[in-house]
């Protein structure tokens, strides 16, 4: 006869419990450390003429839930031929604050997402889409605006894609 003590068992479960609920925790903290370093990236890189597009890159989760706000010229503030804007001011440089300090301070409040949320780093500013695209009219031609895509074209979401992308897959 086999006598089994299995007097242990009931702790190292508890014990077992405690590593998964560590392990998770750890998980979720480096998701959104990453997320945060991808987010803080691409702000600092972005071009700036009023500040608007890099003060509204946001850091959400679950859902795009950040709506744009305007702290310099009206909603429609383009950026216009020669990285000036309307009335002849200079631009912002590249990674200049205020702007992109409202940004990354927001984006620190965010919390930490459950191991299933996706987080999303988008800019809900009007012309975000055509700076990317290259399709603003007329063209935006940022000459110190790095990085650029292989084409050229000023790249902020595209660099970052590029960059953390693994083995061809998206983020």
């Amino acid at each position: 006869m086999l006598a089994i003590n299995t007097s242990g068992v009931e702790a190292y479960a508890k014990w077992l419990d405690a590593q998964a609920v560590e392990l998770e925790l750890a998980v979720r903290t480096v998701y959104r450390a990453w997320a945060l370093a991808i987010h803080k990236e691409i702000t600092e890189l972005t071009p700036q003429w009023s500040g608007n597009l890099a003060s509204n890159w946001a850091l959400d989760i679950g859902a795009p839930s950040y709506s744009a706000v305007y702290y310099a010229g009206p909603p429609g503030d383009q950026p216009v031929s020669e990285g000036t804007r309307g009335g002849g001011r200079q631009p912002y440089s590249r990674g200049m604050y205020p702007a992109v300090g409202r940004s990354l301070d927001r984006a620190k409040q965010v919390g930490l997402p459950s191991l299933k949320q996706a987080m999303y780093i988008h800019n809900p500013v009007e012309y975000a889409d055509s700076i990317e695209t290259d399709s603003n009219t007329p063209p935006v031609r940022a000459i110190n605006r790095l990085p650029r895509s292989e084409t050229g074209k000023i790249a902020m979401v595209y660099y970052a894609h590029a960059k953390y992308s693994m083995n061809g897959q998206t983020l």
